[in-house]
């Protein structure tokens, strides 16, 4: 009975089917070579990306196998210790290499063994790079930037990380004028109707057109209706300057007109302190 057919357990290597080609792969098998060597025509029609099987198709599937050591069966550890030493043994005859497209060397991604758990994969620095402008400009799908932030949860970052996502997300903001116009829109209607503009503030959309003269007035009856509940506080003012940021130097200019006005005093101890004068 042929080995073909028959279910020995070998380590095996693949090659182009021509006389005096080189063997690119080595693998193990515990059942019969042809449903072995099936399997790997089978992922490189199929279109899977990996070393071998873009060269199985660059030879037009034209491929075959040498046995290169019978192994007992019934003794998987053996046939993956041996699958080990031997993808070794053809590494250190083929030396260092940086390419492994070319046609002199071995096309296995790992150093062998039982699949992925355990096994060391030896990417060199050309697959890597390959495979990073694979993805690279590919957008992302929202569940695999899912899976991304689920693997880096916890992970603490470096300060140089940190500073680098700072940086890029302040060029984000500065670049975005409609992303930020649209949040000052939305935070100027917020604070309108939670009464926070006590006179028109300049640049929000629900408050009437903005006037400069009026909104000297509006400071002033507003300073004057918190004055007659309780003397204001420099702290009291501050207050005042926070509901109107854009409005600042005409609530300064609005409170020494009151002063020159005779209408408040300013009392200068530990603490700033305006009163009131008259009602009027």
């Amino acid at each position: 009975m042929s080995i073909l057919t028959h279910p020995s357990w070998v380590i095996y290597g693949l090659r182009e089917n021509v006389e005096g080609s080189k063997i690119r792969y080595i693998g193990l098998s515990s059942v019969p070579m042809n449903r072995t060597l099936a399997r790997h025509l089978g992922q490189a029609r199929s279109g899977v990306q990996s070393l071998k099987c873009n060269w199985i198709r660059s030879v037009d599937m034209n491929i075959t196998y040498d046995v290169i050591e019978f192994c007992p069966q019934d003794d998987m550890q053996f046939l993956f210790d041996r699958e080990v030493e031997w993808i070794a043994v053809y590494r250190d005859l083929q030396g260092s290499h940086f390419n492994r497209h070319t046609e002199d060397y071995l096309t296995n991604m790992a150093d062998g063994g039982p699949g992925i758990p355990g096994v060391t994969f030896t990417h060199t620095e050309y697959t890597k790079k390959c495979i990073a402008d694979k993805h690279k400009g590919v957008p992302k799908t929202p569940e695999h930037r899912a899976n991304l932030s689920a693997a880096r949860m916890g992970q603490p970052q470096s300060e140089e990380t940190r500073e680098i996502q700072r940086q890029a997300q302040l060029k984000r903001w500065a670049e975005d004028t409609d992303s930020r116009e649209a949040i000052e829109r939305f935070n100027h209607g917020r604070w309108h109707d939670e009464g926070y503009h006590k006179v028109p503030r300049e640049g929000c959309w629900k408050c009437p057109e903005f006037v400069e003269a009026d909104v000297k007035i509006t400071i002033k009856q507003v300073a004057l209706e918190a004055l007659r509940e309780e003397p204001m506080t420099s702290t009291m003012v501050t207050s005042l300057f926070s509901l109107l940021p854009k409005n600042r130097p005409l609530v300064k200019e609005a409170l020494a007109e009151l002063e020159a006005e005779g209408l408040i005093a300013i009392t200068k101890g530990r603490f700033k302190r305006w009163t009131i004068l008259s009602s009027s």
